[in-house]
């Protein structure tokens, strides 16, 4: 959206993540937003920090980091097209179990 800073657009995107898994699909229990996002610091250049809870067999975490991948890529052309800045990723996914 328009005059949104970095860190906001950030989240908006994070929740629309949240918002569009697969109800039992991946294995996702729940997802965090940490770091710059978080903090509401996050630049042009920023990552998108995420913890998800994951609870699934390792078939839906193959299939979780295809599908975040998937996401990684539209959010990258989308960082570009809204700053004019190339990074190579924005979505760093840290996954946690119940272990």
């Amino acid at each position: 959206m328009a005059g949104e800073n970095h860190w906001q657009w950030r989240l908006r995107m994070a929740r629309e993540v949240a918002a569009s898994i697969p109800p039992g699909e991946h294995g996702v229990q729940a997802l965090y937003v940490i770091g710059s996002t978080k903090n509401v610091t996050a630049g042009p250049e920023s990552d998108l920090d995420l913890v998800v809870h994951f609870r699934g067999t390792p078939g839906q975490r193959e299939s979780l980091q295809e599908w975040l991948s998937g996401w990684d890529r539209r959010l990258v052309a989308e960082n570009e097209a809204r700053t004019g800045r190339r990074c190579d990723s924005i979505l760093d996914v840290h996954v946690v179990t119940d272990e």
